[in-house]
């Protein structure tokens, strides 16, 4: 598995990625995939929010709470989809 995801960041980086960020991304996705129900489900609460446009003055606790749960320094709207899609498979 270890070689996988090396292979997964060696892939990223020629699309200029960084290593750094690479792991990043990797990692919170592996991260909210192996959550506990719970943190998954106080996660989705505001990815939903953000991703269905909520513009309540909570956003931005929103984003604190994914930026907390997730290790992301600063989620944009593409991490959002993402996370979205993953905790919201069809």
């Amino acid at each position: 598995m270890e070689d996988n995801i090396f292979g997964i960041i060696d892939q990223l980086t020629k699309h200029d990625i960084s290593n750094t960020e690479a792991i990043k991304k990797l990692l919170f996705l592996y991260n909210v995939v192996d959550s506990k129900p719970s943190t998954k489900a106080a996660l989705n609460a505001s990815v939903s929010a953000i991703y269905f446009a909520d513009s309540s003055d909570y956003r931005s606790y929103h984003y604190e709470v994914i930026r907390s749960l997730t290790k992301l320094d600063e989620p944009t709207y593409k991490d959002i989809t993402k996370l979205f899609k993953e905790l919201n498979p069809e």
